[in-house]
């Protein structure tokens, strides 16, 4: 049985301890795949003893195999039924909205108090001196991707959307160069369309800025700068609201960076877009 699925079956039989460790479980699974046992308790505010003694629980022989356990399941590409299986039971009848606001909250609080600084600076260092600039993003992340070109293309020149309609992937990204950057948005279940197009990026001498999650190990090799955003797990799908914060960041950035030059561009947006752009009315 699913680790959260036992959780939610035990939960009322849980010590005041037990539910503590519980809902850190609940609320950071992922994370779990990726930190040490004492830094789990210390989050969790938990002795290392009762993290243990909570895993024997569970069915396992210590916090070592309940990761493990967790890992394997990150490393699956599981399907939108299996994800929906694990993530219902955080979502109480009659609190969905309540406890969505906490998950979102949670996960933006998280995404600010854990990326990395000197990240984010390399990211605006690196689109203020772009030659060109090339942002892709498909399937939950086409929208986020196409709203961080278009507000980019408002503050710098030579902002490309890839979006590949017609699959028409190669032709838009064909000309890239060095000295050139490409902003990406990927997440698991990585898709093979967007690694090839990093591939052949990186095999360009462009430098890539990856939005990801913290378990990205397997997609480090396609990216030079790495942004991570904590995914929200109430929902069957990820919430994109962290990804959100850290792409108007790039924005507001960007802007600030050179006051003058963005007035100016802006100037020459809305000069076109007064040229019968909208309806007089």
């Amino acid at each position: 049985m699913p680790i959260l699925l036992k959780i939610h079956d035990n939960y009322h039989n849980f010590t005041k301890t037990q539910r503590k460790i519980s809902d850190f479980i609940i609320r950071c699974y992922d994370e779990l795949a990726f930190i040490t046992l004492e830094e789990m308790a210390r989050q969790a505010q938990v002795s290392t003893t009762s993290v243990i003694r909570f895993a024997r629980i569970l069915g396992f022989q210590g916090y070592t195999q309940l990761q493990e356990e967790i890992q394997r399941g990150l490393v699956e590409k599981a399907s939108l039924p299996k994800r929906y299986e694990d993530s219902y039971v955080k979502a109480k009848k009659g609190r969905q909205l309540a406890d969505l606001l906490d998950a979102e909250v949670d996960a933006l609080n998280q995404t600010v108090q854990q990326v990395d600084p000197e990240q984010l600076e390399a990211a605006i260092e690196a689109i203020v001196e772009a030659q060109s600039l090339y942002i892709l993003g498909s399937r939950s992340t086409f929208g986020v991707a196409h709203y961080l070109a278009s507000y980019l293309g408002q503050v710098r020149d030579r902002v490309q959307f890839v979006g590949g309609a017609g699959g028409i992937y190669p032709e838009e990204i064909a000309c890239a160069k060095k000295g050139d950057v490409c902003i990406s948005y990927m997440f698991p279940r990585y898709q093979r369309m967007l690694a090839n197009s990093l591939t052949f990026l990186k095999s360009k001498e462009v430098k890539v800025i990856l939005f990801t999650s913290p378990s990205y190990k397997a997609v480090e090799h396609l990216g030079d700068i790495f942004l991570v955003c904590q995914m929200p797990g109430i929902l069957p799908k990820n919430s994109m609201l962290s990804v959100m914060l850290l792409s108007n960041y790039l924005v507001v950035s960007v802007a600030a960076f050179d006051p003058l030059k963005t007035q100016r561009r802006l100037e020459e947006v809305e000069g076109m877009l007064s040229k019968g752009f909208f309806l007089g009315l």
